[in-house]
């Protein structure tokens, strides 16, 4: 028997475990433990969850307001991240240049854990276009406080209810 993810509190992670615990409780039958447990595998692997993801800011070891900003709000949620200088690499400079097309700083990227580049391909940047405060999915770059909370929220790195 598999267990079904549909109906009130379809996807709903807590709501699975809760299920399949009950389920799997009954230990005369391993067949379902072990059916429940693959379901629940399939489901995480079909989420995006953001705990597999790291948070990358593109930034520059001098003075900016932008940058600042990022760094407070960041450090105020507990999220944490890890910081490119586009002043101290000239790949990184290359990648927001070609991502933004200008110097734009910070610039956030979601990356699988270890890599650099996005998890994927962010939306489409109209060519010439200012890349600020532009949720582009995977990417933004030199949000507001606002936009920034709403773009973390989103990807699950601040909690909806905070």
């Amino acid at each position: 028997m598999l267990l079904a993810t549909t109906g009130p509190g379809d996807g709903d992670l807590s709501a699975l475990a809760t299920h399949a615990a009950e389920q799997a409780s009954d230990a005369t039958q391993p067949e379902r433990t072990c059916a429940i447990a693959y379901q629940i595998i399939r489901l995480l692997i079909s989420m995006e969850i953001t705990d597999l993801k790291e948070l990358l800011m593109y930034s520059r070891t001098t003075p900016c307001p932008f940058v600042s900003l990022a760094r407070r709000v960041l450090d105020r949620e507990g999220i944490p991240y890890r910081e490119l200088h586009i002043d101290q690499s000239k790949i990184y400079e290359q990648r927001v240049v070609e991502w933004t097309g200008f110097m734009s700083v910070p610039t956030l990227v979601l990356t699988n854990p270890g890599e650099e580049l996005p998890f994927q391909e962010p939306n489409v940047l109209e060519k010439g276009a200012s890349p600020r405060g532009i949720d582009r999915g995977s990417m933004l770059t030199e949000p507001s406080e606002d936009q920034l909370v709403t773009w973390l929220r989103m990807h699950g790195l601040i909690n909806a209810h905070r």
